[in-house]
């Protein structure tokens, strides 16, 4: 993974000689490096403080550059004006990823001269599909591996962390995470071409308004404003429960109640940490956000949702780019997942936190006062 101020104004300037001399194995190269630095959000412009922290212009940049290369290397002439412009916009929220003449539309019309006049939201859209289609193919080449619980006592120690999430929802007051738990949600919800262009945890209520009329977005939002997440956990059918929004919430109580330790290689970290008031020790990446986590230390839970789910939606755990999921028949699944993370990050030394949660599930009549989890356990 090559950032942009790794190709430096020497090889930028040597794009037309190489075009010229018929080389487009290098040009491939400079193109893929380039694409590669957006999708993976490496070393993007310097953020000095929230209100200088917009990069998006600076990712257009780079993927159009990026885009550009990649279609003088493959011998293709730039693409004109054609087609329907709504429909290239329905293709590129409903389409699904996997769909080759969806994305090759909204590449063509990203490279189309004019097209951000034409009409700027659906040139908005193509941006975002094809940053989609780059992540999702990112997403495509990690490892998959499903597993099933082998401990004879891993019903126990689920069990054990429902009723830790539980009593984390009855004392949470989303002090430090604030309204991390509703964006989650939203970004779950958000089609992959309206996600992938949100800097990661920017506010995206404009992202689902704009994919929803005003009355059903203020239903969809509201009711995760005004839900009793206590009642919600409490009644759960822990056993067979694969709900997505049960699933967020139980990642959220985690990064609620967890310290804020992870060291970060990207800016954009930091520019959440501004917003959030701390970096999560719980990452969670959510579809086109997940070739994100190469920028954390630390495994992150992740979740597949619609179009981009071309799999079938499902939550795991992804850690230098392998992805871990229970199998589908596995009790407790929600519970399991996150006993997967808390393993991982045991294995990984992340921090004296996770050992303490580890306690508090496996013995929880051992775990002292001095534990932070200790008020959960009973």
């Amino acid at each position: 993974m090559i950032p942009p101020n790794q190709l430096d104004d020497l090889q930028m300037c040597e794009v037309p000689s190489l075009l010229d001399a018929g080389k487009y194995a290098e040009l491939t190269e400079i193109a893929e490096r380039l694409i590669e630095a957006v999708v993976h959000c490496v070393d993007p412009s310097p953020v000095v403080n929230a209100e200088d922290a917009r990069i998006d212009d600076y990712r257009l940049e780079v993927l159009i550059c990026g885009l550009w290369i990649l279609s003088l290397a493959g011998d293709r002439p730039p693409p004109a004006v054609h087609g329907d412009c709504k429909k290239i916009g329905v293709l590129c929220v409903d389409a699904d990823m996997n769909d080759a003449d969806a994305n090759s539309a909204a590449i063509d019309w990203v490279l189309t001269e004019g097209a951000n006049v034409i009409d700027p939201d659906v040139y908005n859209l193509a941006v975002g599909r094809a940053l989609a289609t780059m992540a999702h193919t990112t997403v495509q080449t990690y490892v998959n591996t499903f597993v099933v619980p082998t401990n004879t006592q891993h019903g126990v120690y689920a069990r054990q962390l429902a009723k830790i999430l539980v009593n984390m929802a009855k004392n949470c007051s989303w002090k430090r995470t604030k309204d991390l738990h509703l964006f989650q949600h939203v970004r779950a919800k958000l089609h992959p071409a309206r996600l992938a262009p949100i800097v990661f945890g920017e506010n995206p209520m404009g992202a689902i308004t704009a994919q929803l009329e005003d009355r059903i977005t203020n239903k969809v939002i509201g009711s995760h404003i005004t839900a009793d997440v206590a009642r919600q956990l409490s009644v759960a059918p822990w056993k067979h429960c694969t709900s997505t929004e049960i699933f967020i919430t139980c990642v959220t109580m985690l990064q609620e109640n967890m310290d804020c330790e992870v060291c970060c290689a990207c800016m954009y970290w930091i520019w959440f940490a501004v917003l959030t008031g701390g970096v999560p020790q719980v990452p969670l990446f959510i579809n086109t956000e997940i070739p994100y986590h190469r920028t954390v230390n630390v495994p992150s839970f992740v979740l597949l949702t619609g179009t981009f789910a071309t799999r079938g939606t499902r939550f795991g755990v992804v850690w230098n780019q392998k992805m871990t999921f229970v199998k589908s028949d596995t009790a407790y699944p929600i519970l399991e997942t996150i006993l997967i993370w808390l393993a991982l990050c045991r294995d990984k030394a992340v921090s004296a936190t996770h050992n303490m949660l580890h306690e508090a599930i496996e013995e929880p009549d051992r775990t002292m006062q001095t534990n932070k989890f200790h008020k959960f356990v009973h």
